[in-house]
């Protein structure tokens, strides 16, 4: 069985009609009849119909049936060619030529990465998309052409292969440095956000997560990107960025260090300072505890540093030996009972300032009013529930203290009330003594009148030397 391509039937039709165009109508119509490629023809003329003859051969000789070649099998078609041996367009014989339309993709897409990669946008997501999708295509159009057998061996297929090579090459190797640098510079980026000033790292210590910055972490990360990515650590952007780090982990976190000196220094100097008020005595012994935090705080600090930021902690043994002594003394002072036996000494010093207001007049009435008000419900719920204290046990003294009442006016000096004031001396169920001023009110009726019976209240108790009552 024998198959002849689509082109020499092309051509002999073609030759065919030129020759006839100079035959008669009836003889043209005749020939054309003939040129069908079915075993009968029918050509009708009028209301003729003409049969082909069928032919007998001598022998068993079978004449050959011509078949057009399909297009799954474009190695057999005969095609026009460039001197490199790439097809050539034919758009009247074959203008649906696979392997034409394969190669000149290919050429296509080829040119459109390699000006993608010339580009100044290049290297970018975007353009890599670009270039890596026009390369894609043209490998698909080459592996086709690999596959037909009339084109696997030809000189520009392999050309093509060579340029696909070479700018995948490229593309990968330069988009493969994009990534990396991208992705040192988002990761130094997040490292230089997470550094520290002096007061947002006092404020980090007290709530440290896996995002807190560490010395530690930050060397290794710097050791492994040297180790993986050496062309890009060793570029000069890189160098400067990774150099701004080392500056900050050798130089900045030891002026912060520096900083803490200074203030454990000033926290020590309040300390050690005398007292603003009376007495010729230090500040801390009147708030150890109020220093003993500060100096705590420091020390976390300082702490706080030295696990996460420091290189060298050489450099901040001698703040930590600072701080280690100033808290050793005020935990000593507090811990072994010189702070309470301090707070009794003020407390005895602060009482025996304190006196019983002299009587600047007798009445008998005022007084065991005011010694029963004392006594009352009253003033035992104001001792108990507004100050903690303990209820009256006794009274030891009432003086009255105004010899005629004193007026209260308002803003238009006019009378509101008119009151006395007796002090009272009495001791709690503690043992405690306290003064405490009476006040007998007289409300103003108007008039020039007051009521004629008082009401009685009191101000908050002062504790006094118990001695001190009949002084």
């Amino acid at each position: 069985m024998f198959f002849y391509s689509v082109d020499i039937f092309d051509k002999v039709d073609n030759l065919i009609i030129k020759r006839m165009k100079i035959l008669k109508p009836l003889t043209l119509s005749l020939a054309l009849c003939a040129l069908t490629s079915s075993t009968t023809i029918f050509c009708q003329l009028g209301s003729i119909k003409i049969k082909k003859p069928k032919v007998a051969l001598s022998g068993k000789t079978k004449v050959p049936k011509l078949k057009k070649a399909k297009s799954s099998s474009p190695s057999l078609t005969i095609r026009k060619r460039n001197e490199d041996g790439s097809p050539k367009y034919d758009g009247i014989n074959n203008p649906d030529d696979p392997i034409y339309s394969a190669s000149s993709n290919i050429k296509q897409k080829l040119q459109t990465a390699k000006s993608g990669l010339e580009d100044s946008r290049w290297p970018s997501s975007y353009s890599n998309r670009q270039v890596s999708g026009a390369l894609t295509s043209a490998k698909k159009d080459i592996d086709y052409l690999s596959s037909v057998k009339s084109e696997g061996e030809r000189d520009y297929l392999m050309k093509y292969h060579k340029g696909y090579d070479a700018l995948e090459l490229k593309r990968n190797g330069e988009f493969e440095t994009f990534n990396n640098t991208t992705k040192i510079t988002k990761e130094i980026d997040n490292w230089m956000d997470l550094r520290y000033d002096y007061s947002s790292a006092r404020s980090s210590m007290y709530r440290e997560h896996d995002t807190t910055l560490r010395y530690v972490e930050y060397i290794k990360y710097r050791k492994e990107t040297q180790e993986k990515y050496p062309k890009d650590f060793n570029s000069e952007g890189f160098k400067a960025e990774f150099k701004k780090m080392d500056d900050y982990f050798n130089l900045t976190v030891y002026t912060h260090i520096e900083k803490m000196n200074n203030e454990i220094e000033e926290t020590v100097k309040q300390m050690n300072q005398k007292y603003r008020g009376e007495g010729n005595y230090e500040e801390y012994k009147y708030e150890p505890n109020r220093y003993l935090t500060d100096l705590n705080q420091l020390s976390s600090h300082v702490y706080f540093y030295k696990r996460n930021l420091i290189s060298d902690v050489v450099k901040i043994q001698s703040t930590e030996s600072k701080l280690n002594t100033e808290k050793k003394k005020l935990e000593d002072y507090i811990n072994k009972g010189e702070y309470d036996e301090f707070l009794i000494e003020m407390e005895e010093a602060k009482l025996a300032k304190e006196f019983l207001p002299k009587a600047e007049a007798s009445n008998s009435n005022l007084q065991s009013k005011a010694i029963k008000y004392i006594k009352g419900d009253e003033m035992k719920k104001h001792l108990t529930d507004r100050l903690g204290r303990k209820p009256v046990a006794s009274v030891l003294k009432a003086n009255v203290v105004t010899v005629k009442p004193k007026i209260k006016k308002n803003k238009i000096d006019l009378p509101k009330y008119k009151y006395h004031v007796i002090w009272v001396a009495f001791k709690d169920e503690a043992g405690n003594c306290y003064k405490t001023p009476v006040y007998a009110t007289y409300q103003y009726m108007g008039g020039g009148t007051y009521e004629s019976i008082p009401t009685y209240s009191a101000d908050k108790p002062i504790q006094m030397a118990c001695g001190n009552v009949n002084k």
